[in-house]
């Protein structure tokens, strides 16, 4: 059979649009969202970060938790896709709304507030962030 020439045209067309819209379905899950840092205790002047995924990790710079960091990040990251993944959970408010998911490696005499301990709390903007005492992921 003879396609006319507009036919053929509108056929090509219509083959693009299709193999566009597969291509984007199959890579726009594999895209990683950007994230805007959002932090009650961190500043980026006083503060190093590691960021991966969903998550930022803020350690006070007078002292190296670089290390420490990718091992938390790695669990993090890990621990996130199980539980959205597997167990049907959601992300936090956090990144739903753009920013990160604030993680603090700290110690005593740092510049995060004295008294925390390994722990959840919420910041003055209503999200979640954990506490992570320094050296509990070893370095």
């Amino acid at each position: 059979m003879i396609f006319s020439m507009s036919a053929n045209l509108r056929f090509k067309g219509l083959l693009t649009a299709i193999t566009w819209s597969v291509l984007m379905a199959i890579t726009s899950p594999m895209v990683q969202a950007q994230y805007t840092i959002n932090s009650e205790f961190g500043n980026l002047t006083d503060c190093d970060t590691a960021t991966s995924g969903i998550f930022i990790v803020w350690w006070d710079n007078d002292w190296n938790y670089a290390a420490e960091a990718v091992v938390l990040l790695d669990s993090m990251d890990g621990y996130k896709d199980d539980c959205v993944g597997f167990l049907n959970m959601q992300d936090t408010l956090n990144p739903d709304d753009g920013y990160f998911y604030n993680i603090y490696i700290h110690h005593p005499g740092d510049i995060f507030p004295d008294g925390w301990g390994l722990g959840q709390g919420t910041d003055i903007y209503d999200y979640p962030y954990l506490t992570i005492p320094a050296g509990t992921l070893g370095n």
